[in-house]
């Protein structure tokens, strides 16, 4: 009878470490699994991420001239024009509240040049705004990106007190960084 006993005492134990080792094994599946999901899931989301981030250029490529900052109006009529003189005060409020500005507009370069009627390479300012080709609007550069889309668009500038036009290209330059 001792002898039986031990026998299923032996046999329930190896029941039961059987049972745990299947239940132990089924865990890690899982857990693989799910490792496996999270992996996909988070390429997605960067890859959904990155497309975001192209399309939202593409819209204020579309839309640059529409920013209420740097839009021009003439006697409360609003133009397809941007105004030089908002374009120098955009660029020092983009100096003064740059978390604004960086949640608006993210990792991005934006610089315009007038072409015509002359191409003057000075950098604009309050100071010498008749004697000037370029504004440096925006600049948020990272350190390190994936990749860099570029794009040149024509776009009119008012010049308030000549009271005329000029053509400029408009270059905006958007960074790609990888989000981790």
């Amino acid at each position: 009878m001792g002898v039986y006993l031990y026998f299923k005492m032996k046999k329930g134990q190896l029941q039961i470490n059987e049972t745990i080792m299947i239940v132990f094994i089924f865990v890690i599946i899982i857990l693989a699994g799910l490792l496996i999901f999270y992996k996909f899931t988070l390429a997605g989301i960067k890859e959904d991420s990155i497309q975001n981030d192209v399309v939202r250029f593409q819209t204020m490529r579309a839309t640059f001239s529409e920013i209420p900052e740097i839009k021009c109006s003439i006697q409360g009529m609003s133009e397809s024009c941007v105004d030089s003189y908002k374009m120098i005060i955009f660029k020092k409020m983009t100096e003064l509240d740059k978390d604004y500005y960086i949640f608006r507009f993210g990792f991005k370069d934006i610089q315009l040049k007038l072409v015509y009627p002359n191409k003057d390479v000075n950098n604009c300012s309050i100071s010498n705004i008749n004697n000037c080709g370029v504004w440096n609007l925006y600049s948020h550069i990272p350190k390190e990106y994936n990749k860099a889309l570029k794009v040149d668009t024509p776009i009119l500038v008012y010049f308030p007190d000549k009271e005329d036009y000029g053509i400029s290209i408009v270059t905006i330059t958007n960074y790609i960084v990888d989000k981790k």
